[in-house]
């Protein structure tokens, strides 16, 4: 993942460089209130650019090829989305206005990870990133081929996805989720709560997988409440599987206390 704005990701971590003696780089941001949540700063600093790389913090004066002004203004690590799925640079300059300096399709992933990285690659304004599609995989098992859906609402729609994944198919779904992880898919999304029939072999199988490849899975949990939660937590610790859950699903409402 690449961009000018990843250097705010490494705010305050190269705090070392407000000690050089330099003065002068290729820009400067002045007066802006720096905070970074890891170290608890919060106060008003100079940062110094060279090339795209933060040279310096520090309250001395300092100037630059290009000075802005950030009076008033907040400067922080950029924000990172873990669930967005508009992944084009329409969606994107939206969100670069909100902070955002990394957008990753995690929740449900693509289907077609290599095609996803050579289309941003060079044009995307953000950092980009999108884990396998687990759905869109199962899907293509069915027919043992390649899918010729256009999109990941296709998969989503498609009938298959309302089908039970029979067990003679399992390889075929864990080898096109092993070729999507080695051509740099960032985990496997489980959009479970759009396959009312997948069983729990099924989920399982993919944990395991996620837990022998040392990658998190990202979940859409089932409908349900609380116990679709309690399910997904459960077959990451028997897997030793990293988990992220997506969010908290409507009907998990009726499970959550609220306190006013």
């Amino acid at each position: 993942m690449k961009g000018v704005f990843y250097t705010l990701l490494c705010l305050l971590f190269l705090s070392s460089c407000s000690e050089q003696k330099a003065t002068h780089f290729d820009t400067v941001i002045l007066n802006a209130r720096v905070i970074d949540p890891e170290t608890n700063t919060d106060e008003v600093l100079n940062v110094g650019v060279k090339g795209n790389q933060i040279a310096s913090i520090t309250k001395e004066a300092i100037t630059g090829d290009v000075n802005i002004d950030a009076s008033g203004k907040v400067l922080a690590p950029g924000f990172i989305d873990l669930h967005a799925h508009g992944q084009t640079n329409v969606e994107n300059s939206y969100q670069a206005y909100d902070g955002v300096t990394t957008a990753l399709e995690l929740e449900v992933g693509v289907d077609t990870i290599q095609e996803f990285l050579a289309f941003r690659e060079g044009k995307a304004l953000l950092n980009y990133g999108a884990s396998a599609c687990q759905l869109a995989y199962r899907n293509k098992a069915f027919t043992g081929g390649e899918t010729t859906k256009e999109s990941i609402y296709n998969e989503l729609t498609d009938s298959v996805a309302q089908e039970v994944l029979p067990e003679n198919k399992f390889p075929l779904l864990k080898q096109y989720l092993t070729e999507a992880l080695n051509a740099g898919a960032i985990g496997v999304g489980v959009p479970v709560g759009y396959l009312p029939k997948a069983s729990v072999e099924e989920i399982e199988v993919v944990y395991s997988l996620a837990g022998a490849q040392n990658v998190p899975v990202f979940s859409h949990v089932r409908e349900g409440g609380a116990i679709a939660f309690q399910q997904a937590i459960a077959d990451a610790i028997l897997n030793e599987t990293q988990l992220h859950l997506c969010h908290i699903n409507s009907m998990a409402r009726k499970d959550i206390s609220f306190c006013l």
